[in-house]
């Protein structure tokens, strides 16, 4: 006989609701365990009450909201026999599953089975879905208007006789022997689409999934988003990100962005949908990245992002090419829209702002979502350059020059870096606004800066080893050195790594080394006195304040927003950019390595005064206001 299913609850608000499932449960499934993950939300408190009634019940309580695919593979990785019944808190059985369980168990090929499940305006079979599409993903999204035999609906006209395309998790009984076979739900997947994506990969195995002609369970959908707009909003939200991801995932990134552009569209005249997202309270803030790479700006836009959310900003982050890492660490309180530069978002009736960068795509998508608001709302369009300004002639071609002229606004790091940018180029009529970038403050307290050890000063750099760094400058002047103690470290990777090799003289080849790149700055900062930065081009090097956050001294050149980074003894700046200024630079160092713990100290008090997350954030917050007002 088959063991018992293990029932699998996410619980998130709505204690009632949940409390009426767990009745439903022991009334059909006596047998069963059951397993509760409540993940972190106002209702929580009311569920904990609920559990101190049921001790038969396996309760995990989360202090985060980890998503629904996340928690259903936490409570299955809590269980080790029988296969997964996955139940919704707010549908209640009606039923033993009796049918669904037996093909579970048959010992065929069956990854899943659901009973019917049936839910208000809908029929009793559609939990079950075919596969999606974009067409389909489209037809969802806009409500599956249109017969259910079209190419744009994703339910079936009448009960499967067959395998399904996939069975959503209302009701659903998952084998175990498939869970271990395909592997858990992907965690990307935070709320929707999770079955979907878990059903694909079942499918591409061998696995076959089905419905069966049997009551299941009833389903009040939405139950727990019901009484809010906001929730309600947000769970669109994330709808449209989830099968965004899914397009992407098994039909390919074109499929994604022609998705991408069609919501938008299609949101530009559903008024229900907008007025969801409506907030009068603050503006509504895009924020554009071409990518969610890494090694550039994208990781402050996802910072700035993240930040303005928690302050309650309805943010979205516009990505004009394709997401990249940095996907994972966007909170989930922002909207990420993945659209082609020439679909600006036009689905908003609030007062909104959209901050892009200087990319061609970036300036372009700024000035046409500007254009495009049609009398829903006002929009406010802001260039946020931070650029590094080239020495000897304009930083941007002509007609970037132009667009960004069109702005309600520049953000530059700092004064001396819009004056390096209009030194040779007019960029704006208006003054700029001025907000430098924040990085988070390193994990742990920062301990003193340890004395200069008995091999000299160990100096590092972190960054890409591309050409404009200087770092030929910089080993030329420690080769004029070489007769006092010092090591150097040069951290990081890229096209210019063979010609910095060459440039090191074979009797230094012991104390001039290139390791590679380093995933955590911190691991290159841990023991060094000094970080040098010899670059020519520079905007506000992310790196020089991770030194600094560190306590790690810095000797850079005065160029883009470093002279303001440095002010106030924060760290040394070298005279002039050449081999003679930095050797001078680095013989004061070298001779008096006594001067460097106060210098950390400094460095370290400068970047929590102008440098934090939170001065980046209260900035913006400045420069919104103002640009609204």
């Amino acid at each position: 006989m088959a063991l018992a299913p293990n029932i699998l609850i996410v619980s998130y608000r709505a204690a009632d609701l949940l409390d009426r499932c767990l009745d439903s449960a022991a009334t059909w499934l006596p047998g069963s365990p059951v397993h509760v993950w409540d993940n972190a939300s106002d209702g929580s408190d009311a569920v904990r009450d609920l559990a101190a009634t049921r001790d038969s019940v396996s309760w995990h309580f989360s202090p985060d909201n980890l998503g629904f695919a996340a928690a259903v593979n936490r409570l299955a990785a809590r269980t080790t026999d029988g296969d997964l019944l996955l139940l919704n808190p707010d549908a209640r059985l009606v039923g033993d599953l009796s049918g669904t369980r037996a093909l579970v168990a048959s010992g065929g090929r069956v990854a899943a089975a659901a009973p019917l499940v049936p839910v208000p305006h809908g029929r009793p079979w559609d939990n079950a879905h075919r596969e999606p599409g974009l067409l389909r993903q489209l037809g969802s999204y806009a409500g599956r208007g249109g017969s259910r035999r079209a190419l744009t609906s994703d339910l079936y006209p009448a009960p499967p006789l067959g395998p399904v395309g996939y069975l959503t998790g209302s009701c659903l009984l998952i084998s175990r022997a498939a869970w271990r076979a395909v592997g858990p739900f992907d965690e990307r997947y935070f709320l929707y689409s999770e079955e979907a994506d878990w059903a694909a990969r079942a499918r591409a195995a061998g696995w076959t999934l089905h419905l069966v002609d049997e009551p299941g369970a009833e389903h009040d959908a939405g139950g727990t988003v019901a009484d809010s707009p906001a929730r309600s909003a947000r769970s669109r939200r994330l709808l449209r990100e989830s099968q965004l991801r899914y397009l992407g995932d098994h039909h390919g990134r074109a499929s994604a962005t022609a998705y991408g552009a069609a919501t938008a569209a299609l949101s530009r005249v559903q008024r229900s949908k907008r007025a969801l997202a409506a907030r009068a309270d603050k503006p509504h803030v895009l924020i554009t990245s071409n990518t969610l790479d890494v090694g550039g700006a994208e990781r402050q836009r996802v910072l700035l992002a993240n930040g303005l959310a928690r302050r309650g900003y309805p943010v979205s982050l516009v990505v004009l090419q394709h997401e990249g890492p940095l996907r994972d660490e966007v909170s989930r309180d922002v909207e990420v829209v993945v659209t082609p530069w020439r679909v600006p978002r036009p689905d908003l009736d609030t007062a909104a702002v959209v901050v892009t960068g200087t990319t061609n795509t970036e300036a372009a998508y700024g000035l046409i979502w500007r254009h495009a608001a049609l009398g829903h709302g006002r929009r406010r369009w802001l260039v946020a350059a931070h650029t590094a300004p080239q020495p000897d002639g304009p930083t941007y071609n002509s007609r970037l020059a132009r667009l960004i002229r069109r702005s309600d606004g520049v953000i530059a790091l700092s004064e001396s870096h819009w004056r390096q940018l209009t030194e040779r180029q007019y960029l704006h009529a208006a003054d700029p606004f001025v907000v430098a970038n924040g990085v988070p403050a390193p994990a742990g307290e920062v301990g003193e800066t340890a004395p200069v050890g008995p091999d000299g000063v160990r100096m590092v750099f972190l960054g890409r080893l591309v050409e404009g760094k200087g770092l030929q400058t910089a080993i030329a002047a420690l080769a004029r050195l070489a007769d006092r103690p010092w090591t150097f470290d040069i951290y990081g990777d890229g096209a210019h790594r063979a010609q910095l090799e060459a440039a090191v003289p074979v009797e230094l080849r012991g104390r001039i080394r290139l390791p590679g790149w380093v995933a955590d700055p911190a691991d290159a900062l841990r023991d060094a006195d000094l970080m040098v930065l010899p670059s020519r081009l520079e905007a506000q090097p992310l790196s020089l304040l991770e030194a600094m956050w560190s306590g790690v001294p810095v000797l850079a050149n005065g160029v883009g927003a470093i002279p303001e980074m440095l002010a106030g003894g924060a760290g040394l700046l070298a005279a002039g950019l050449d081999v003679d200024s930095w050797t001078d630079a680095l013989r004061e160092v070298l001779d008096h390595p006594e001067q460097l713990a106060a210098l950390g100290r400094a460095g370290r008090e400068r970047a929590a005064a102008a440098f934090s997350v939170d001065a980046m954030l209260d900035g913006y917050e400045h420069v919104l206001g103002a640009v609204m007002a």
